[in-house]
């Protein structure tokens, strides 16, 4: 992984003085290598745990244990025992993996029981309505609301498109259009809205609600073994885009976005949130623009987020995630943000087995590659294989040149094209 560019601590003040050092987090995510980092760049030991042990999640951790190494997470949850826990982007099972380690539970940063209660629709579209945002109509996945769905009273269900979210999951996964046959699971129909999507970071606690950054989302398609179709998989963001239209560079950012009133509302979200669950920490809000420029908002994600590390470097904050923990609030100057950029998360086309250096050879040296699978690690095709961060130009690039190689490494005699548009302005992503 190239080594991120240095932050200019200068330009940042804070409420009061850095801690001493030796402070220890302990983390568990699908991925925590994000946030590892920024956690290690604020001065904290990180013990880890997530689900792919990719080999910069390993080196950003003083001590690291794979999700399902049962022994080894024991052990570590015995050791630091007076540690919180906290849980850094979705992790789908976490409820199962809690049910093995109930020792956890009670330490999880942000509780399960405020996690389920910021998941529930009735609770988002109470806070929606409290902050100027809509909601899209959402209804229990059972069998009348099917039937509704299928043949609506005359002016009751509105018609269109409608999607199927289960109840729990991470980055997209589960989530499909709702065509036949149904899926026969727990969860959620939600009217589908067409517009853009956005993420939000804030930080809230008592009295609290800054908002951090605003990123554009993007989606990849991914087939299951199944035969499931998911169109909304994560696949990346590009940001920070400005909310202040003062500061906002017409070509690295988004008219819609920039709106100030947007930017009021999301505060004003950020208060609801905290005085409706008690959160004191990061939040990532999930929302959307339709044409008319109406506001969505989608979903709530009580935790560090996989844009999460663009709004720290595009604000130049030395350790987000150590603001968050401190529960201080970020002063900054006028000095200019860092330009938007493009983190993309590439998928395998074809199935092969990873090695480092043929991927990474010969890639721009102001493009990031993270997430980074240990050598030899097996990926099947349809799967995540990393990330690159850097100028959406570039990343483009870099992302077609890997495509290759993955294919030269599957045995492929013809080359693997990963993307054939360029990126050139966020309205191409």
């Amino acid at each position: 992984m190239q080594p991120p560019a240095a932050l200019n601590e200068a330009r940042l003040h804070h409420e009061s003085a850095d801690e001493p050092a030796g402070r220890t987090v302990l983390m568990v995510g699908a991925s925590v290598r994000a946030a590892a980092q920024s956690a290690s760049a604020g001065g904290y030991r990180v013990v880890g745990i997530d689900q792919f042990g990719d080999r910069d999640a390993v080196a950003a951790c003083d001590e690291f244990a794979l999700l399902d190494d049962v022994d080894r997470v024991a052990e570590l949850l015995s050791r630091y025992a007076e540690t919180p826990l906290i849980q850094v982007g979705g992790l789908s099972g976490i409820q199962d993996w809690l049910g093995t380690h109930p020792v956890a539970r009670p330490r999880l940063s942000p509780s399960i029981e405020i996690q389920e209660q910021l998941a529930d629709p009735n609770v988002l579209r109470k806070l929606a309505n409290e902050s100027g945002f809509s909601f899209p109509q959402t209804l229990e996945a059972n069998p009348l609301a099917l039937e509704a769905v299928d043949d609506p009273p005359k002016g009751a269900i509105p018609t269109g498109r409608w999607l199927y979210k289960p109840r729990s999951g991470s980055g997209g996964i589960g989530i499909q259009w709702l065509d036949r046959p149904r899926p026969e699971k727990d969860g959620w129909i939600q009217r589908w809205v067409a517009g853009r999507s956005f993420g939000a970071t804030l930080l809230v606690r008592p009295g609290l609600s800054q908002l951090l950054g605003v990123c554009r989302s993007t989606f990849h398609r991914i087939s299951a073994a199944d035969e499931s179709v998911y169109p909304f998989v994560y696949g990346g963001s590009f940001g920070p885009i400005a909310c202040d239209p003062v500061a906002c560079n017409p070509v690295a950012c988004n008219p819609v976005a920039c709106d100030p009133g947007l930017a009021d509302r999301l505060i004003s979200l950020g208060h609801s949130i905290r005085d409706a669950s008690g959160l004191a920490g990061l939040c990532n809000v999930d929302f959307l623009v339709d044409r008319n420029q109406t506001p969505w908002l989608i979903e709530i994600n009580p935790r560090w987020s996989g844009s999460s590390e663009l709004v720290e470097r595009g604000r130049e904050i030395p350790s987000l995630l150590a603001l968050a923990i401190n529960q201080k609030k970020l002063f900054q100057t006028d000095s200019p943000h860092r330009d938007a950029v493009l983190k993309k998360v590439v998928f395998a086309s074809v199935g092969f087995r990873f090695r480092l250096e043929p991927v990474v050879d010969g890639l721009p040296p102001a493009v990031q590659i993270a997430d980074i699978p240990a050598e030899g690690t097996e990926i099947l095709a349809g799967w995540p294989v990393c990330s690159l961060i850097g100028n959406p130009s570039d990343v483009v690039r870099a992302s077609r040149k890997i495509g290759r190689r993955f294919a030269i490494l599957s045995g492929q005699k013809l080359p693997f094209v990963v993307e054939t548009t360029p990126i050139t302005s966020p309205d191409a992503i």
